[in-house]
């Protein structure tokens, strides 16, 4: 473990020295981030999301011979995120997986719902995870399920509290998508966040979906009252020591929700948004996410930007072994791991051309969109 650990500081220091100096678009070090989708099938269906009406129709899990074209690289590596489109410890052999990564000494980061565990990984998550985002978006039972569907608020609360006797030292980050049909309850969230162990809050903004149609749903149409609740949220945060991202409020006199509807009449609203969903758009399915094609040399056309560190030393790849600059990009892959090595994919000429760009203070268009350029966080 000793000699990886050097090879991991040997990676590092290459890296900041091509960040600091560097203008070639070849490299002689490895990502030390990788995010790898595991599964795109869950075991919800939230109001806001593409399995609210597709469920898991034409879903999948990450083959082992992706991972397995991973090993190489993996002595390089400091952290892999499991994440993606699905709750990745659905995954069959998500256990083992992260056994192997463990096994050259990377660190495990995750996305959950924390409402399926398997009992193998309650052996491992203590030591191999360094963190665990969990997806909470109510603190009562009637707003967690009425917004998680096919999930049990009793059972996340009965695996929290495992996580937190097996692993009470892991870094724990709640995640909720702010709207409608939960903004009173931001305050408590924070509340239950403090008392749970957690170290930050962070507030997303929701994602408009037009197949599911929720664009009232926004805080943006309930600022009024988004301002008031956050206000508190933030006020809760700082007096117990916890962190909280958020989005931007305003003092606004519109969007006053002095009450939600009442409970039976959001699940009706849902139910018919969910039926009119799977009618309409019967013909979808999850696999129509991967419809991503290699990037060509016709696809870098540049807009101003500055240099962003994803490129560098991080990558993120699909269920279908696409690899790609990250997880904003999913749509123009680098290479695919069936069809070459990691490491012709990462000095071959898509990955080149995008370090070059990037050394002369260019970037592709499609990372224009992305919040990480326009904010300048890197």
């Amino acid at each position: 473990m000793e000699n990886i650990c050097s090879i991991k500081e040997e990676n590092r220091i290459k890296i900041r020295k091509y960040i600091s100096k560097g203008s070639s678009g070849h490299v002689d070090f490895y990502p030390r981030y990788i995010q790898i989708e595991h599964s795109n099938l869950c075991n919800a269906q939230c109001i806001m999301c593409n399995h609210f009406f597709l469920g898991n129709k034409g879903g999948s899990h990450l083959d082992i011979d992706v991972v397995k074209k991973l090993e190489p690289i993996l002595p390089y590596c400091e952290t892999i995120m499991i994440n993606g489109d699905g709750e990745p410890f659905l995954n069959p052999n998500v256990t083992e997986f992260i056994k192997l990564y463990s096994s050259f000494g990377v660190k495990v980061g995750t996305n959950t719902n924390l409402c399926y565990i398997p009992e193998d990984m309650w052996e491992v998550i203590g030591n191999a995870f360094e963190f665990i985002n969990i997806s909470c978006d109510g603190v009562s039972k009637e707003t967690y399920e009425l917004i998680r569907r096919n999930l049990s608020f009793d059972k996340f609360i009965s695996n929290l509290n495992r996580l937190n006797k097996i692993a009470p030292r892991l870094r724990k980050n709640l995640d909720c998508v702010v709207m409608k049909q939960n903004v009173l309850e931001l305050p408590q969230i924070v509340k239950f966040a403090i008392e749970n162990g957690f170290l930050a809050v962070k507030f997303n903004k929701l994602g408009v979906n037009p197949c599911i149609g929720n664009k009232f749903d926004s805080e943006e149409y309930y600022m009024k009252t988004y301002t008031e609740k956050i206000l508190e949220a933030i006020e809760i945060a700082e007096r117990g020591d916890i962190r909280i991202q958020f989005i931007p409020y305003e003092t606004a006199n519109y969007g006053d929700i002095k009450t939600i509807q009442p409970l039976d009449e959001l699940k009706s609203e849902i139910d018919e948004r969910q039926m009119t969903a799977k009618k309409k758009f019967s013909d979808l399915s999850l696999s129509n996410d991967y419809c991503a094609v290699q990037a060509q040399e016709d696809d870098f056309d540049i807009v101003d930007g500055s240099l962003c560190t994803w490129g560098i030393e991080r990558c993120y790849i699909d269920l279908k072994g696409n690899v790609t600059t990250c997880c904003y990009n999913t749509r123009k892959y680098m290479g695919n791991l069936y069809e070459e090595s990691f490491e012709e994919i990462w000095n071959g000429k898509n990955y080149v051309r995008f370090r070059e760009m990037m050394r002369a203070g260019f970037l592709p268009s499609w990372c224009q969109e992305c919040n990480w350029i326009k904010n300048q966080k890197y």
